[in-house]
């Protein structure tokens, strides 16, 4: 028959395999009822339970260990030369755990998803899906725009009042600046 009472462990030594492949060799003081998982190794948290029977066996109880979870945000390189911070769930994430993030989350310049995973305290994340923001044609249209605008108002007023606008649109300090606004839009020189 088995003795389920238990007492305060006396002090004695217990060898204890805390998670698959780690074990533990612990020094119990009299009455220890817990100790950190971190003693057996630095790469696990949470506490290992020891109980004695009053026959003196003593017994533990280890499934509060687990390796170290991710809880603190990590600075991550999106590409050569940009970073940005990486949150965890708001919980915190588990060693093995991975999540998605958007990656203007990190980086507003960027847009995409990168897939983020916690290893052991460690996070670390594949970027591959995250692009460079491009702007957008509105600003280059607006941009264009206003060039327009002033290149057409200085022609009117050069040509004077009676001038129609279709003539001014003739003007070559209009067609050079419609000409400068199309190529600074697209990225390429005017001079060709």
């Amino acid at each position: 028959v088995e003795d389920t009472c238990s007492a305060p462990c006396p002090a004695t030594t217990a060898d204890v395999e805390v998670v698959t492949g780690v074990i533990g060799s612990y020094n119990l003081s009299a009455g220890v009822s817990s100790l950190p998982c971190a003693d057996a190794s630095s790469d696990l948290e949470g506490d290992i339970l020891f109980s004695c029977s009053f026959a003196g066996v003593v017994t533990s109880d280890a499934s509060g260990c687990r390796y170290l979870g991710c809880r603190t945000a990590t600075e991550i390189s999106l590409d050569e030369t940009s970073t940005g911070m990486l949150q965890p769930p708001s919980r915190g994430a588990t060693s093995g755990q991975s999540w998605s993030v958007p990656c203007s989350d990190v980086n507003n310049a960027f847009n995409g998803t990168l897939v983020a995973t916690c290893s052991v305290g460690v996070v670390s994340a594949n970027v591959s899906d995250c692009n460079k923001t491009i702007a957008g044609p509105t600003k280059q249209i607006t941009v264009l725009r206003s060039a327009l605008r002033l290149g057409i108002v200085g022609a009117a007023l050069a040509a004077g009042a009676a001038e129609t606008i279709g003539a001014a649109m003739q003007a070559p300090e209009v067609q050079a600046a419609f000409k400068q606004s199309i190529a600074d839009g697209v990225g390429t020189s005017s001079e060709r």
